[in-house]
């Protein structure tokens, strides 16, 4: 399997790939990927795994919040039967790598907090952290943050804003 830097010409099989992947919100979630590749504004990494076709893919864009440098994983896909292989991990595992050595301080994700725990990633409302629009309370352990150096945000509480694709209530 190789994980890469998605291409431009891809996005026909990247849009089925989030439709495949998400089942009845898949819709919801290309549209999200395709507005990331038409606005080009905030997306810092896109990674993909393939094998014989593209097998997952993740998504890293750029968030506003005080002084730091910081990224958002939104969205992360991979194919149904590929699932529980592996694929997710390594794409995130590369991802994170990338933006760690690009100098980013934080990295924030919304999603499975039994998932992305093995990452790193906690809580980030005890950390003072707001996610950029209201979240319901039973998916509150899901607003996580991983800091590549502890001190990173130190002294930083509030809201993060994110790059205008993802900047809609209706993803929260």
């Amino acid at each position: 399997m190789e994980l890469r830097a998605a291409h431009a010409s891809e996005l026909p099989e990247l849009l089925r790939l989030h439709r495949a992947a998400f089942g009845e919100e898949g819709a919801v979630i290309a549209k999200l990927v395709e507005e990331f590749q038409q606005d080009g504004s905030g997306q810092l990494l896109s990674l993909v795994a393939s094998e014989d076709g593209l097998l997952g893919h993740v998504i890293f864009s750029q968030i506003q919040l005080a002084h730091l440098r910081a990224a958002i994983l939104a969205p992360l896909a991979v194919l149904p039967k590929r699932q529980k292989q592996g694929v997710g991990s390594q794409l995130v595992k590369r991802g994170l790598e990338q933006l760690q050595k690009d100098g980013l301080e934080l990295v924030f994700v919304f999603g499975n907090p039994g998932y992305y725990s093995r990452f790193g990633f906690r809580p980030a409302l005890e950390h003072g952290f707001e996610p950029a629009h209201p979240i319901k309370a039973e998916h509150e352990a899901g607003w996580m943050v991983l800091f590549f150096k502890e001190s990173a945000g130190d002294g930083v509480k509030g809201k993060v804003q994110c790059a205008g694709p993802l900047d809609k209530a209706e993803l929260w």
